[in-house]
């Protein structure tokens, strides 16, 4: 009985991990914000940890697809980048952030690494 619920909770969490990323949206009113000035739409996405099997580098590239469909004016990516979990794949960190050179806003795209030293 306890392996069952052992594998359930572990399906659950891999079905979870591997499903397509939520879009939320949240409208905010800025105080003194120019009357008749467009719009600005920020996208921000954190936590990709490219690691294998549940996030490789292709899946991060369809990620990076559905951000560039939202047509953002602003990016910021919020860190933890690449995965480092003991098993599953490793990839080397220019494989694992390549797809992030296909983001593009028209006020920039900016980053924070994350909790974890990366070099490259």
């Amino acid at each position: 009985m306890l392996t069952a619920a052992a594998f359930a909770v572990i399906a659950v969490g891999y079905r979870n991990a591997t499903a397509a990323p939520i879009v939320r949206r949240l409208v905010l009113t800025v105080p003194k914000y120019p009357p008749g000035a467009a719009p600005v739409r920020l996208v921000l996405f954190s936590d990709v940890h490219v690691h294998g099997p549940d996030m490789p580098p292709a899946r991060l590239a369809t990620i990076v697809a559905q951000i560039d469909q939202l047509h953002p004016d602003v990016i910021v990516a919020a860190g933890d980048f690449v995965g480092n979990n003991l098993i599953g794949r490793h990839y080397p960190v220019p494989d694992a952030v390549a797809p992030l050179r296909n983001l593009h806003a028209r006020l920039g795209v900016y980053a924070v690494l994350g909790n974890r030293k990366m070099t490259f």
